[in-house]
């Protein structure tokens, strides 16, 4: 569910992409998630979306980055998560 096969660059040296998910609640519950474990996240908001409130065909979309040492922490606590 979180992971899609995307090609990103960080605009942070060090960042990797993680994966894109829709605007709203999910975004402070993701980011709370990573950085209470101790990873720092780097987000970009699709910003057409973002100013207008729309989350459809890719629009108000965010793609979360982490630390490269830190993506396969972030993943394995992403997917824990999806399964409760």
């Amino acid at each position: 569910m979180f992971f899609k096969e995307k090609k990103h660059i960080s605009k942070i040296p060090g960042f990797v992409y993680l994966t894109t998910i829709n605007g709203g609640p999910e975004i402070d519950i993701i980011k709370g998630l990573l950085e209470s474990n101790g990873i720092k996240v780097y987000l970009e908001y699709e910003a057409v979306g973002n100013i207008i409130g729309l989350t459809m065909n890719g629009m108000g979309t965010v793609d979360i980055y982490v630390p490269q040492e830190k993506k396969e922490e972030a993943e394995k606590l992403l997917e824990e998560s999806n399964e409760d």
